[in-house]
Parts: structure tokens; sequence; C-alpha cells
């Protein structure tokens, strides 16, 4: 018997989501986007692709991880947006004329 991927991703997905809306009293939109980490977090490992349309396709390229503790979701940020944050913080450190980082001195200029 053939699988059918999508349809079974797609059902993980709305019962997690009615799992969090119905018995975790959790609003509509914030279950959906937990129960969308949940599903990736269940069925990647497992080499079973998102769906290519619907509600997934908006997130192909986030990196997702769960908060044990609090029981949320954690969405890490991609490299533009790191890449953003980190030429934010190297010019605000140059236009106050102090260092951003040791990492980026060079290893024979101990007093740089």
């Amino acid at each position: 018997m053939q699988r059918d991927d999508d349809a079974n991703v797609w059902e993980f997905f709305n019962e997690r989501a009615a799992i969090m809306t119905f018995d975790a009293g959790i609003p509509r939109h914030d279950a959906d986007f937990q129960a969308m980490v949940c599903t990736r977090l269940y069925f990647d490992p497992l080499g079973i692709a998102m769906p290519a349309g619907g509600y997934f396709s908006c997130f192909w390229n986030t990196e997702f991880g769960w908060n044990d503790r609090t029981g949320t979701a954690i969405t890490f940020p991609c490299a533009v947006a790191l890449r953003s944050m980190w030429y934010s913080a190297q010019g605000e450190a140059d236009r106050a004329g102090r260092f951003y980082t040791w990492l980026l001195r060079p290893p024979s200029d101990r007093h740089w």
C-alpha cells in the first residue's frame, strides 16, 4: 500500500492544533503555529517533507526547536537575519569607538 505523506502530515497537524486549542485553551492562531512546529519536528527526522503548499509553505526555510520546560515553540533566526543583526551591532560599536568583538582581532597583535 502506498502511503500518502501529505495526508498524514495534515492529519497530524490538525490533531495537534485541535488538542492545543480545545484541551490546552491556546488561541487558534498560536495553536496552529505550535502544531506546525510539532509536525515539522516529528516528520523531518523521518525524512517526510512538509506539503509544498498551504500553511507550511511560508516556513520552508525556518529552523524550529521546542522548549520542553515551557511547552512552546522556538524559532531560530536564519542566516540573513543573523548577518543583519551583526552588521547593525558592528556599526553601532564603530560609531561608539569601541570594539565589537575580540574574535576578529589579528592573532599577532595582543594589545589590539
